[in-house]
């Protein structure tokens, strides 16, 4: 995430939720990486993480957050743009190599449909 609106992302976290459910957490793991585009202070970040989870109903999606988009020691080891442009980059990954690239994924029922057959492609990979 990287937008102070994060009410669109809920929508995908929920879907990722609901994934892992069907799935378990043995075959299926999602994390979310807040970019703190605003810089706010840990209390802040963490208790605005903690009004995400429960407002997408997350149990199994682990939730975390950087100090900023730009800093060098966290948000630039996911290689992930801090361009403000970009309010949200999901990765669909199988044995570690990144399989899909979702940029600024919408909400929608077709864009979620597009994010669950990613993972289902990923998932059977290889069986």
């Amino acid at each position: 995430m990287n937008a102070d609106e994060i009410e669109s992302l809920v929508a995908i976290a929920g879907r990722l939720e609901r994934e892992i459910e069907a799935r378990g957490t043995r075959r299926l793991k999602a994390f979310i990486i807040d970019m703190n585009p605003g810089a706010r202070p840990p209390k802040e970040i963490e208790a605005r993480l903690v009004a995400f989870a429960g407002k997408a109903a997350l149990e199994q999606v682990a939730l975390t957050y950087v100090p900023g988009p730009t800093d060098p020691m966290t948000s630039a080891l996911y290689s992930i743009s801090p361009d403000t442009r970009v309010k949200s980059t999901v990765l669909i990954t199988r044995n570690r190599r990144v399989k899909e690239k979702f940029i600024n994924l919408d909400s929608d029922d077709l864009s979620l449909a597009r994010l669950a057959g990613s993972i289902d492609a990923a998932s059977t990979e290889g069986k």
